[in-house]
């Protein structure tokens, strides 16, 4: 063989030598929980990890982000708010409170204080219908939805009438037409104290003397319930498959309401802290995200509905005071956020930090933040019916960094140990 062919032949090895490397790290675990330079993921143990695909709304845009495990936009709704109410001018902000998958593909969309709206894949209303709807809606199976609303109501406690903001639990056709109301007050109103009513009534006075709305977060708000969720089991304590759990942070309770008489069937209150995001993992069962905001530290609980206890706690390595939220995964892990950080954090059931993704927006600033995220798993309905549309971001898709419509991201850093 002459000089050349050795030459072909030494270039044909280092050529296949580098091909097999290459194979090598890309099939390794190690390598799957290396982060690139330009994600957003800061820990991946990609072994760990519940499969799926993650939503949250932004707090200051009209916009949701559907992204998947490694940071990569899959999507994005946008919404135009004459186009969602047919309206120009609002008496309050523009904010997407929530954004709630349905299995059909379309999204429930909470516009705080505004309204609530059935969207499809195109951001497009399919119903929508005005009102004061706040953080939390869900659709039944049957395509029924339930929302929190608020409304001022007149109420009688210690021997005096006065004008509060009541929550409600809103019982909406699948067409989008007001069915019936749920008032949440009755059910709390034994925790209100005869100072926190005076100064309602005080507050309330004011406001409908200049010809003002009573406020949320204002003495009037004397419920501030901050999470709906229908029961996914019935329980031995008398609530059904289909009744209300509710939050309720002024009020440092979480309720069992009854859906057909709206009547309380079960109260916890004691040891909770401005909390949020009550959800029932099994028929015995509550997960919740204990903010502590007077306490000072954050926690998530599991709650026992029989014996009206803590049975498990999750100190959490940050503070949030208002918002954040917790979902169980399917895999047994659990998904917190991490509103004011703008971060999501996956732990397994040993607590082991498997995943961490940071919102891209310049650090402190308020678009970083994160209310809360849901993870939706890979056989879900709602990602098969998204997958078949036109911007369905199936090869194409980027990090949160690369996308021109998302804010740019700091650099990603692993975390040396997790709590």
């Amino acid at each position: 063989m002459g000089r050349n062919g050795e030459r072909l032949l030494l270039f044909c090895g280092i050529v296949i030598a580098l091909v097999f490397g290459w194979l090598l790290v890309e099939q390794s675990p190690s390598s799957q929980s290396r982060p690139s330079a330009s994600s957003t993921i800061e820990t991946l143990v990609a072994s760990q990890v519940s499969p799926g695909m993650t939503l949250f709304p932004s707090e200051t845009e009209p916009e949701v982000y559907l992204f998947d495990i490694l940071g990569r936009v899959r999507y994005r709704w946008r919404f135009v708010p004459q186009k969602i109410f047919a309206k120009k001018y609002f008496l309050f902000p523009f904010e997407v409170f929530w954004a709630e998958p349905s299995q059909d593909g379309n999204l429930l969309v909470v516009f705080k204080d505004i309204g609530l709206s059935l969207v499809n894949p195109e951001s497009e209303p399919i119903w929508s219908l005005r009102g004061r709807f706040h953080h939390d809606a869900e659709r039944a199976p049957d395509g029924t939805v339930f929302a929190l609303s608020r409304r001022e109501v007149p109420v009688s406690l210690f021997g005096r009438e006065c004008l509060i903001l009541s929550d409600f639990v809103s019982q909406i056709s699948s067409d989008g037409k007001p069915v019936k109301e749920t008032n949440l007050f009755h059910s709390f109103a034994s925790f209100i104290s005869e100072r926190e009513y005076e100064l309602a009534c005080a507050y309330s006075l004011e406001q409908k003397a200049s010809q003002r709305a009573l406020l949320n977060d204002s003495p009037a708000d004397l419920l501030h319930v901050n999470s709906l969720s229908l029961l996914k089991f019935t329980t031995s304590v008398g609530a059904h498959e289909g009744d209300f759990l509710v939050s309720s942070r002024a009020r440092n309770a979480i309720a069992l309401i009854s859906r057909e008489t709206g009547g309380l069937v079960w109260l916890y209150h004691g040891d909770l802290d401005g909390q949020h995001d009550a959800t029932q993992i099994d028929p015995d069962t509550l997960l919740v995200f204990d903010n502590g905001t007077q306490r000072g530290n954050s926690r998530v609980l599991k709650i026992s509905v029989a014996q009206k206890k803590i049975i498990w706690d999750f100190d959490l390595p940050f503070f949030e005071p208002f918002r954040s939220g917790v979902q169980q995964l399917p895999n047994g892990n659990l998904l917190v956020t991490s509103r004011e950080q703008g971060k999501l954090y996956e732990y397994s059931p040993a607590g082991q930090l498997v995943w961490e993704f940071e919102n891209p927006a310049p650090k402190g600033a308020k678009d970083k933040r994160i209310y809360r995220a849901v993870r939706i798993p890979v056989d879900s309905s709602f990602l098969a019916l998204l997958k078949k549309t036109d911007s369905f971001q199936e090869n194409s898709a980027v990090p949160f960094s690369s996308d021109p419509t998302v804010k740019k991201s700091r650099k990603p850093k692993k975390l040396s140990k997790t709590p």
